[in-house]
């Protein structure tokens, strides 16, 4: 039930927000744009790169920072001594684009089921 509840807190949680949002346009990324800054080519790839590396370490540190004050709700659990940001974004990526019909939902709520999945907790 409590991890039930810390979940719920994650999803509701608008970890990256528009600053700018437009007339009528939600101020929430979406997975399809946190999709194109992690697979980024061009000239600004290493922006969108890094962008994306910068989403990912904020999310796993905040749940990270929630599973400690509260070490019986577990989201997920990235073993961030053995695997590198890199290593989860490309485990992101996979999962969304395995999830293509999801991706105009807000990309940290996708990101936490992908990570869920990804890097269970284990007891």
């Amino acid at each position: 039930m409590k991890s039930v509840l810390l979940l719920a807190v994650i999803m509701v949680l608008p970890f990256v927000v528009n600053a700018d949002p437009q007339q009528g346009e939600e101020p929430v990324l979406t997975g399809q744009e946190l999709l194109a800054a992690c697979t980024g080519t061009g000239a600004d790839a290493n922006d969108s790169k890094h962008f994306c590396y910068q989403f990912i370490g904020g999310l796993v540190g905040t749940v990270s920072q929630l599973q400690a004050a509260h070490p019986e709700m577990k989201l997920f659990c990235v073993p961030i001594d053995k695997v590198s940001v890199q290593d989860v974004a490309q485990s992101l990526v996979g999962w969304l684009k395995a999830h293509a019909d999801e991706l105009h939902e807000a990309a940290y709520q996708l990101a936490g089921q992908a990570l869920h999945q990804a890097y269970p907790c284990d007891g």
